[in-house]
């Protein structure tokens, strides 16, 4: 049974009843859209669906299956000729379910291609190098109006505390430092917060946590607000603070962390 045929002879039959397409479906208890495709030769119906075609177009089953309306006068069907019919019927299913099952798999293939895709250009969107004016376009660095914070070196037994005003030398230093750097968000974003934890590897191991102060800024709904943007160095892992929400970084190029510990060191 060729689906080219069958679907031209269901169309003709059913225009020789004065039916629709809608009609018909209803009859045989099936979408229009599926007869639309039988006529089109796109497809064949399910083999199940057959008698009921065969009685809403007043054919005997074996005149469907072979797509011709035989004369009143023609004789009876044998045995072979039923069996012959099943059988290329039968074929004819296999091969469309074969057909069909290499289209969807060629579409899973394409969608799988297509989230892959969108993952990489949604990772490289989020971790592409930005300044702290891209970060976070609501605040002005030049109008930070103070610096605090600590850093601790090795085994010492308390944090070294310090904060700059505008007046202090090491207050533009700092803020140059951070405001030339270039900040690559981390998916660790993306996953649970544990506690941190870690082993000192000797008298060089350092952190330190610098807060910029800003007095009043605006912020993307209009409103006004102040607070501090954080810069926290927990041995090597930077995260940055700001407005309630956190960003493990690495930062683009040349590492922060010495520079930073430098200038504070030197304050001593």
């Amino acid at each position: 049974m060729d689906k080219e045929q069958f679907g031209r002879f269901v169309a003709e039959e059913r225009k020789k009843h004065d039916m629709t397409q809608g009609q018909l479906a209803e009859k045989v208890h099936v979408s229009t859209a599926a007869v639309s495709k039988w006529e089109r030769c796109l497809c064949l119906p399910d083999l199940t669906k057959l008698e009921d075609i065969a009685e809403a177009l007043d054919l005997s089953l074996m005149e469907l299956m072979q797509c011709k309306r035989n004369a009143a006068d023609e004789p009876t069907y044998k045995v072979d000729d039923v069996q012959n019919v099943l059988h290329s019927t039968v074929r004819m299913s296999e091969n469309e379910l074969k057909r069909n099952k290499k289209k969807i798999f060629y579409l899973r293939a394409v969608l799988c291609i297509a989230a892959a895709a969108a993952l990489l250009l949604g990772y490289f969107l989020f971790s592409r190098p930005m300044t702290l004016s891209q970060l976070y376009p609501m605040i002005k660095i030049d109008q930070c109006s103070e610096v605090k914070g600590y850093y601790e070196i090795g085994l010492q037994e308390h944090e070294t505390e310090f904060c700059f005003g505008r007046s202090d030398e090491e207050f533009w230093k700092l803020l140059m430092l951070f405001n030339e750097q270039e900040y690559r968000r981390s998916l660790k974003d993306l996953l649970p917060d544990t506690t941190k934890t870690h082993m000192l590897e000797g008298d060089d191991d350092f952190r330190w946590d610098v807060g910029l102060r800003f007095d009043e800024f605006t912020m993307p709904d209009g409103s006004t607000s102040s607070g501090f943007l954080r810069f926290h160095n927990w041995y090597g892992d930077l995260e940055i603070y700001f407005d309630g929400e956190a960003y493990a970084c690495f930062t683009a190029g040349q590492s922060i962390f010495d520079p930073v510990l430098d200038l504070l060191k030197s304050i001593e």
